[in-house]
């Protein structure tokens, strides 16, 4: 028996392969398997604005006027901050947490200097940086 070159027998396979018909399963029973079309949600999930990573919410638009930002206390997945940012102000957030009221971004945390209860932002993020 001769040998095949690799596009000889790709195209063996392909001409012998048939497209499999479409059918319902359990969600459980789905890994591993193809969508046979377009499934999109109707809710959006989470039904909040969530941080992408572990650092810093904070208004972008205060880098502007405050050099260093008020740390009010933190925002944590299932344990969200009770207040709001305001001016002047940060809160320590990690990645999955409900973003505070106030903030229109995450900044990285590698990209801050903090000591004590207050921070420097070392790289200026941008609206909506870091938020999913």
């Amino acid at each position: 028996m001769a040998l095949l070159s690799v596009s000889d027998a790709l195209a063996a396979i392909v001409e012998g392969a048939s497209r499999l018909g479409a059918e319902y399963i359990p969600v459980h029973a789905a890994g591993a398997r193809v969508l046979a079309q377009d499934l999109a949600a109707h809710i959006t999930q989470p039904p909040f604005d969530s941080a992408a990573m572990d650092g810093y919410a904070i208004c972008a638009s205060d880098l502007d006027k405050f050099e260093r930002l008020e740390v009010i206390g933190e925002s944590a997945a299932g344990l969200p901050l009770s207040g709001r940012v305001e001016r002047g102000q940060a809160a320590r957030i990690f990645t999955g947490a409900v973003v505070p009221q106030g903030a229109d971004c995450v900044v990285m945390q590698e990209n801050v200097e903090r000591a004590g209860s207050v921070v420097r932002i070392t790289q200026k993020p941008a609206p909506g940086a870091n938020i999913r």
